[in-house]
């Protein structure tokens, strides 16, 4: 038997945090930790959640406390309503500091897309407060996941679609990418109509660190050709740096996507090498919780403007008067 609304309308705030708090702990006593209550408290909750529910949420064993099927269901959907509150609470601060609204983007990266889309954005919703923050795909998607952003741009390890937790999210491909390699205009290749990698055997790199997706696809192309994969002079997350590094260095060679040196190669002097067979990398996507809590109409219009279209009408409208519209990034 379902939970009844009678049943709902009992549950209360401290019932909805202690069920997310099972989400990351799987005793009474770090729940109680967590929580600042006696363990004898937490076991009083559940009991009162399971008597209001009117069905077993969780097992007793001396390993613990295991959610049933049930348990389980009411622990994410717990987590959910958090993260919303949560997501609440951000507004409401944007909302007192003069905004319209607030939208917290992720990125791995600055893509080309995603500039001059925040800008089209803001002209549509004057006052919104766009917060973006920088970090690695999968701190992303936990972030996602978490409740602490609205959407992402960027690129998923083709291994992680296969994850449980992929069904949680909606993805759509912005733009299609692959390795590229950046020279300054002084270095010997720079004048090569055209190259194989294994020209650049014996060259002096500049590339991410050893879990980046630029990185992983450089090791893949020269160990699929039986050969070593380059060791780097210079390792770093932030592609600024290898760009300003190789402009610097006219005998480094970085490692870069695509959509990132096409974008910023030109503004320090650099060249893109002509190397083949192009190496693909995984789709750039504009990524958003099915459980999402920002204003659908200002997702909506992002998504459009990274599309590079329109969206659809009546779509888009106005927040709430505000001050001028503020972009804000975090790293």
């Amino acid at each position: 038997m379902g939970m009844t609304e009678l049943s709902l309308r009992r549950l209360r705030l401290r019932h909805i945090e202690l069920l997310d708090s099972f989400r990351t702990n799987s005793t009474v006593r770090a729940v109680a930790e967590t929580l600042h209550l006696s363990q004898p408290a937490i076991s009083k909750m559940v009991r009162e959640i399971e008597e209001t529910c009117g069905m077993e949420l969780f097992i007793r064993s001396r390993r613990g406390m295991q959610p049933t099927a049930h348990g389980l269901i009411l622990i994410r959907q717990a987590g959910h309503m958090i993260q919303h509150l949560r997501a609440a609470d951000e507004q409401f601060k944007a909302l007192e500091a003069g905004a319209s609204g607030l939208l917290r983007i992720g990125s791995s990266s600055m893509t080309h897309e995603l500039q001059p889309a925040i800008v089209e954005l803001q002209r549509d919703f004057p006052g919104l407060l766009v917060r973006i923050r920088q970090a690695r795909p999968r701190q992303l998607v936990a972030d996602l996941l978490a409740g602490d952003l609205d959407c992402a741009v960027t690129s998923l390890p083709p291994d992680w679609l296969a994850e449980p937790e992929a069904t949680q999210l909606t993805l759509e491909t912005i733009a299609k990418d692959h390795l590229c390699v950046v020279v300054s205009r002084k270095h010997p290749l720079a004048m090569k109509k055209a190259l194989d990698w294994r020209d650049l055997i014996g060259e002096r790199w500049a590339v991410s660190e050893l879990d980046g997706l630029t990185r992983q696809q450089l090791i893949s192309v020269y160990l699929q050709r039986g050969l070593a994969p380059p060791t780097p002079s210079l390792e770093s997350i932030n592609h600024k740096t290898i760009l300003e590094v190789v402009s610097l260095d006219p005998g480094l060679l970085g490692v870069l996507r695509w959509n990132q040196a096409q974008q910023d190669s030109a503004l320090y002097g650099l060249k893109i090498l002509p190397v083949g067979p192009p190496v693909p990398l995984p789709e750039i996507s504009f990524i958003v919780p099915k459980y999402a809590a920002a204003e659908p109409a200002v997702v909506e219009r992002l998504r459009a403007a990274l599309l590079g279209h329109r969206p659809r009408a009546g779509s888009a409208r106005q927040l709430a008067p505000g001050r001028n519209a503020r972009t804000r990034s975090s790293s």
